[in-house]
């Protein structure tokens, strides 16, 4: 199947001019122009310099990130994996039908009830740096699949998601400088524990205030729990617990000392470097909370779901690395 590219080269010029000398920005958007396109390219080197804590974006640094909103509301993050094709954390499309929560006290897994919210109340903006920027490409979502086997358990008075994965369907984009895809991870492959991650998002900022989101997406490394770090954590063990009694191998646990996820950051992107390109390694999910370690939806998990239902996307391949095989740097 083609893929389908569009030439942006004076509004790159444009954009990369603010950070980089023209020559230098002219030599990139001739090596993007002049090549097949890859999926998780970043405009800028990733070693260029560590994320030790919440810091900005730069100007579609990652131009997989999305905004995906709810009647007009900013409601979650989510990610650009094809052309039509996105993923979010499946607790951003639906609402409880049984809000009410047990006590504190109580150590029991208890379902719980939930609707979808109908596609035509959800859109997404794609290639979004500023929040006020005035013609963000736009997207109606035109369907979305929940994985099968999503559930919402209460336990200890918290809310706690399974298998919190959704594909969300949009028209067909054409790859350019501020939209490209991420790579997808290989199927059944466990992330190591320890290895450092990147997440970035709108979320808020402040958790006195829930609606309160950054215009400038933030970007934060964070590192892989093990699984007993994750367990007697007071904030997210009870979480650890029950995906442990559940038998569940579909999530981490994440943490960083410098930085944290909120509210809005829900759904987005958990990423890796490789040198064929950044890879998308989770979903944060609903049951994180502000200032508490992250609680995340391995996607290596759910390949072949996602796969089953994007028969119809156009995917970029990898970037072929020196020795012409996927490298990673675990």
């Amino acid at each position: 199947m083609p893929i389908r590219i569009e030439s942006t080269c004076r509004s790159m010029t444009h954009t990369i001019s603010m950070r980089i000398s023209p020559v230098i920005a002219l030599a990139m958007i001739q090596r993007l122009l002049a090549s097949e396109p890859n999926c998780g390219s970043s405009s800028l080197d990733p070693f260029e310099g560590r994320i030790v804590g919440g810091v900005e974006v730069s100007p579609h640094e990652f131009p997989w990130l999305v905004r995906l909103y709810k009647k007009g509301e900013f409601e979650c993050g989510s990610t650009l994996i094809a052309d039509r094709y996105l993923v979010t954390a499946a607790s951003c499309l639906i609402n409880n039908v049984e809000s009410s929560l047990q006590g504190k006290d109580s150590k029991e897994l208890t379902l719980i009830q939930f609707e979808k919210i109908p596609a035509k109340d959800f859109q997404v903006q794609l290639g979004v740096h500023e929040t006020n920027e005035s013609e963000p490409l736009t997207r109606q979502i035109e369907s979305y699949v929940i994985h099968p086997q999503f559930n919402i358990y209460t336990i200890a008075g918290k809310g706690f998601t399974v298998n919190d994965i959704a594909i969300l369907k949009i028209a067909p984009t054409n790859f350019n400088y501020y939209y490209l895809p991420i790579c997808l991870p290989t199927s059944g492959r466990i992330l190591p524990n320890s290895i450092e991650l990147i997440m970035a998002g709108w979320g808020n900022q402040n958790k006195d205030d829930p609606n309160r989101f950054t215009t400038i997406p933030m970007k934060a490394s964070f590192r892989k729990l093990t699984t007993s770090q994750c367990l007697r954590n007071q904030d997210v063990g009870e979480f650890a617990n029950a995906a442990d009694q559940l038998g569940l191998l579909q999530t981490f646990c994440t943490l960083s000392y410098l930085s944290s996820t909120c509210r809005g950051d829900v759904g987005g992107p958990v990423f890796i470097y490789t040198y064929n390109g950044f890879e998308l390694a989770g979903i944060l999910s609903a049951s994180s909370g502000c200032g508490a370690p992250n609680f995340c939806t391995q996607v290596s998990m759910y390949i072949p779901f996602i796969t089953d239902h994007t028969a119809d996307g156009v995917f970029l391949p990898r970037k072929e690395s020196p020795i012409h095989k996927q490298t990673t740097l675990f």
